[in-house]
């Protein structure tokens, strides 16, 4: 089942009583919601999606620089119009009075497009269930101060709540009476943006399942990087010297393109190969590549944290990795995961510290500090399939075991390392971190 996210708490806009038979057949009825850029494009792809679940409908348009905001809200209407699956699950976009118009629900941005000051996404969204309060906490870092006016936390299967942009943190209160859905708290999304006036950010997202959070919405990537996700380099040079696009994986949307005509749904108008409600990571039909050029990187990647964690508890993280066709690639090359607590200062992982040069909170140093898993090509590959990697409940040689939070530490970075003198190509796509502590703890009660 499908759920539409909507909000009671956002501001509406009504439209005029007419005579039914008088209003045009494009005119929304009933409440609006207004939708609103301003400036111009710098150039590339702006992609808007909605509603604000798992499987958001997409539509995009590739801007030209220069393009003004009017122009572009106007053709995302237009374009509208011609995609019956958005329509379907977002009615009608009117263009009017230099915004577009909808019906009350979030929509959000993302693509490669750096103009229309559009605010930036949440960063580092995490959360989890407390079953001795039954609620959800959640929490995440605003990317500056005043950079918000409200921030919207859509739930799937719950009401959306708006709260102050200044906020980094949200309880939701579980009435199960009214809730039924989340009777167990299973398999919840959770997308949060940000609001500078009427226009929205970028989206941030997770899914909660008992004792789990984890990234597996095919929302759209913001410049080619994921959600949650920043890069890090020793140098500003070596970070931005990896080019991150958000990269379709053909098989699974191939798969999905003939699900859809076993079951006699044959439309397909490119919106539409998003739809399809996937549980698991290896059905999300999206992944982050990596890519550097025939010069190579050195000691850069990307990072993202959890915070809000628990003292004293043992966490277990997990990721998929694939290196693609590496195995057959010249040179030296290596591609690998890490993660680490944060110490008491509860602060991101240097770059120093990611790439090995500087000591940990935990006190290991080097290149296998932290590790989780490495691919190589002085080890192995995994010869172009996805492979599941974690930490362990004792440490390999090359794998930490799972990660015990010391008194005062509630956070963990994760982070992906890749160094090579040659052109690389690897790719990711999961992410998740479980509380093994609360999991033994309600295997234990039932």
């Amino acid at each position: 089942m499908f759920f539409r996210c909507t909000s009671t708490t956002i501001a509406i806009v009504l439209i005029s009583t007419v005579c039914m038979s008088c209003k045009p057949k494009s005119m929304i009825i009933g409440p609006t919601k207004p939708i609103s850029l301003s400036g111009k494009a710098q150039g590339g792809e702006l992609i808007l999606i909605g509603p604000l679940d798992r499987c958001a409908e997409r539509i995009t348009l590739v801007t030209t620089p220069g393009m003004p905001a009017e122009e572009a809200l106007a053709l995302f209407s237009n374009m509208a119009k011609n995609s019956t699956r958005f329509t379907e699950r977002n009615g009608e976009l009117i263009f009017e009075d230099k915004e577009l118009k909808t019906i009350p629900g979030d929509m959000a941005f993302g693509g490669t497009e750096k103009g229309f000051n559009i605010p930036p996404a949440l960063m580092n969204l995490s959360g989890y269930y407390c079953q001795e309060t039954n609620d959800i906490k959640l929490f995440w870092e605003n990317p500056s101060t005043g950079c918000y006016d409200k921030i919207a936390i859509n739930e799937h299967g719950l009401r959306a709540r708006t709260i102050s942009g200044a906020a980094e943190k949200c309880t939701i209160e579980c009435e199960r009476s009214s809730h039924k859905v989340i009777e167990n708290v299973n398999n919840i999304d959770f997308v949060a943006i940000g609001y500078k006036g009427d226009t929205p950010s970028y989206p941030a997202s997770l899914k909660l399942s008992p004792c789990i959070q984890e990234e597996i919405a095919a929302l759209p990537f913001i410049d080619g990087l994921a959600p949650n996700w920043t890069r890090w380099g020793l140098d500003v040079k070596s970070g931005m010297g990896l080019e991150l696009s958000e990269a379709e994986k053909d098989d699974v949307i191939n798969a999905m393109i003939q699900k859809r005509a076993m079951d006699g749904n044959t439309k397909h108008d490119g919106t539409e190969r998003y739809y399809n409600y996937f549980m698991k990571p290896e059905d999300k039909p999206i992944m982050q590549r990596i890519f550097c050029g025939i010069k190579g990187n050195k000691e850069s990647g990307l990072c993202r944290r959890f915070i809000g964690l628990f003292s004293g508890h043992t966490y277990r993280v997990y990721t998929r990795m694939n290196t693609l066709n590496m195995d057959v690639a010249k040179g030296n090359w290596s591609f690998s995961f890490h993660a680490a607590h944060e110490g008491t200062t509860n602060t991101k992982l240097t770059p120093d510290q990611m790439a090995g040069n500087a000591t940990l909170p935990d006190g290991s140093k080097g290149k296998d500090a932290g590790l989780v898993a490495r691919f190589s090509s002085y080890t192995s590959a995994t010869n172009n399939q996805w492979l599941k990697v974690q930490t362990g409940p004792f440490p390999l040689p090359e794998r930490i075991s799972d990660i015990t939070l010391p008194d005062g530490v509630t956070s963990i970075t994760v982070w992906f390392r890749i160094e090579s003198d040659t052109a690389m190509d690897v790719a990711t796509d999961w992410i998740a971190l479980e509380d093994l502590t609360c999991a033994n703890a309600l295997a234990n009660k039932s």
